[in-house]
């Protein structure tokens, strides 16, 4: 039997906003937002990726930097972004201090 791997793409919290991070929270009690399925842990959230790129919509909500984690995730083939208080901060990505 054949198991089904999903790749991951973990990120510090650091790198998204305060404000993303209530968006987030606020989202993930209502199941979905911008068609993404959030589900917040203790220490972050985990952001299933969809095929639809609502994150080009001139209705996105978050900052320019969730949308980047976004695409970056997309273009490494991850069906998740989990971003961790305990995640590792990339030098190459915006970075936010709260």
């Amino acid at each position: 039997m054949e198991r089904e791997i999903q790749k991951v793409l973990v990120a510090s919290t650091g790198h998204i906003s305060r404000e993303d991070s209530e968006l987030l929270k606020t989202d993930s009690d209502s199941l979905s937002s911008e068609c993404m399925l959030i589900n917040e842990f203790e220490h972050g959230f985990t952001i299933f990726i969809s095929d639809e790129k609502n994150e080009d919509s001139p209705d996105w909500k978050y900052s320019d930097a969730l949308k980047k984690l976004i695409k970056l995730a997309r273009e490494l083939d991850c069906r998740y972004l989990k971003l961790d208080c305990d995640g590792l901060l990339y030098d190459d990505l915006e970075q936010f201090e709260w």
